[in-house]
């Protein structure tokens, strides 16, 4: 298995919407693709209980069956649209890409 984990940092100087709703925001936008994206095997997205100079906001814990259904996904239009989004609203990325015997 393919596994695909995101943290983003949002940016909480955008005016005119609370961070929380840009991480609501986020999140159900993320959440949709799994019933558009056939490649997805399980995907789960939280946004983080507590605020420091080390934490990040909104966390994307993915799987593929290979790596090759990870790039479909991440080439996919619906995906993308959702990237562009997250871009707008977000100041710092991180991610890890793991394979798993499973």
């Amino acid at each position: 298995m393919f596994k695909h984990i995101v943290m983003w940092k949002l940016d909480d100087s955008l005016p005119n919407i609370s961070k929380k709703e840009n991480a609501e925001l986020i999140k159900s936008s993320l959440e949709k693709l799994p019933a558009l994206i056939s490649q997805i095997v399980s995907y789960e997205v939280g946004i983080n209980l507590q605020d420091g100079e080390r934490t990040f906001d909104i966390v994307l814990i993915s799987e593929f069956h290979n790596q090759k259904d990870f790039e479909i996904y991440r080439s996919h239009r619906e995906h993308l649209k959702v990237v562009d989004t997250i871009h707008e609203l977000t100041v710092k990325t991180r991610f890890v890409d793991f394979l798993t015997e499973r």
